[in-house]
């Protein structure tokens, strides 16, 4: 049952790349039925044009229906069925990959998808490097890459809490020293001294937390980090 929603969300999330890339339709107007992108995508005047249709149409629509029986009644089909959509997706995603965006859908990896150049060249780097079964240089590539990516998602963390912020707040009020000894001043200074110190590792440690947690959530083992 799940694997007929792979195949159908594969199908729609393409779907819905053409229409985006195309400009058919504005990314808010996308509350559309399977059906409605379809036709939305084979009427787009470009297409018509250069004579550019969809393949597999009836496919795709039976498929959309097989989706809605498995999702709304419980239906599961047949493994000989399920092993005809498979083969189908893959044809339909192949060629569709190729006529309208002229990508190779079989040389796709998971480094397409990620915005960074900098860590795609990384990445792209080790791959050919692996491939020449440059064992060692890989793994040094593979370091670097990870380092880089777990450092820039400190870029998307909140502000850091500035303690030297609250440091200088505190240095630039001297009134509240006025009216001690120099010997309750020493005292004061040994005590400001240690609460500075604790404090201090407080803001640290906060920080160091807020970004671990960040590194947890984006799906990295935080012992390899370390």
């Amino acid at each position: 049952m799940i694997a007929v929603h792979n195949f159908h969300n594969a199908i729609e999330i393409i779907l819905r790349a053409i229409i985006l890339h195309y400009e058919i339709r504005p990314e808010k107007g996308l509350n559309l039925t399977f059906e409605d992108m379809i036709k939305d995508i084979d009427k787009h005047q470009v297409f018509i044009t250069d004579g550019l249709k969809l393949s597999y149409r009836q496919e795709i629509s039976i498929l959309n229906k097989e989706r809605n029986m498995v999702q709304h009644h419980a239906d599961e089909p047949p493994s000989s069925t399920m092993e005809k959509w498979r083969v189908f997706s893959k044809s339909f995603l192949v060629k569709t990959f190729k006529e309208y965006f002229d990508i190779s859908f079989d040389n796709l990896s998971a480094v397409d998808f990620i915005n960074d150049g900098h860590l795609c060249s990384i990445l792209r780097d080790t791959e050919a490097r692996l491939d020449k079964a440059e064992w060692k240089d890989a793994i040094i590539q593979s370091k670097v890459a990870f380092i880089h990516a777990s450092k820039s998602i400190a870029k998307y963390l909140p502000h850091k809490s500035s303690y030297s912020s609250l440091k200088s707040l505190i240095s630039r009020s001297p009134n509240i020293l006025l009216g001690y000894s120099s010997n309750d001043l020493k005292i004061l200074k040994w005590q400001f001294d240690e609460i500075d110190k604790v404090i201090k590792e407080i803001y640290n440690d906060i920080n160091e937390k807020q970004f671990d947690s960040a590194i947890l959530s984006s799906g990295v083992n935080i012992s390899d980090l370390k």
